[in-house]
């Protein structure tokens, strides 16, 4: 009995150390092999609000999908995610790190992709920002696949934090504003006629 009593503490331990991204040094997701979404908090940020999974992957268009655990400290997240769009059928991509699961967090770090598969229109830049003031970072333009394979990779050190589109630098910047103790992971993508599919995160901490 005594030592059911002490595997169960040990367990609860454990469970408390990875909810707060402290008990271990990576978490992944492959939504392409993995069904069950249901311990991702989702939330409607515009219409059709619609999202679907696959073999292929998570489709959003309109929800926003965050990662069920928060990290604290430095981390690296990566995410993969496949295009289908062209200068006519065109996808918004979004990514980054919020303080809360919610449209409207405190503070938050992210990476707007905006006007893929369309090479006059498309803006990819960063942004920061904590209750209202929120600042936009203007960095390179990478390239990308607008029918293929893709990754974006932001990483945080103290209060610095960069970003790169298949390896190649968007921005690197100080935060002004950005200066939360925990952050969890996030996702939205909308579509304007082309396909996204996100097909797997990482988080290294």
């Amino acid at each position: 009995m005594r030592r059911d009593r002490i595997l169960c503490a040990f367990a609860a331990i454990v469970l408390v150390a990875s909810l707060a991204g402290c008990g271990g040094n990576s978490w992944s997701f492959d939504f392409k092999k993995e069904a069950d979404l249901a311990a991702f908090p989702k939330v409607m940020i515009c219409s059709p609000f619609r999202w679907d999974r696959s073999i292929l992957g998570i489709e959003l268009d309109g929800y926003a999908f965050f990662g069920p655990y928060y990290y604290m400290g430095d981390l690296t997240m990566t995410v993969k995610f496949n295009l289908l769009t062209d200068s006519v059928n065109t996808a918004d991509v979004k990514l980054g790190l919020f303080s809360e699961p919610s449209p409207l967090p405190e503070d938050f770090v992210g990476v707007y992709c905006q006007k893929l598969g369309n090479d006059g229109a498309v803006e990819i830049y960063m942004a920061e920002g904590a209750d209202m003031d929120i600042r936009l970072i203007a960095g390179n333009q990478p390239g990308y696949n607008k029918s293929g394979a893709n990754t974006i990779k932001i990483v945080r050190k103290g209060n610095n934090y960069s970003a790169t589109l298949n390896g190649s630098l968007i921005a690197r910047f100080d935060a002004n504003y950005c200066s939360p103790e925990q952050l969890y992971p996030w996702m939205f993508s909308s579509s304007e006629g082309g396909k996204v599919y996100i097909t797997s995160i990482k988080v290294d901490y």
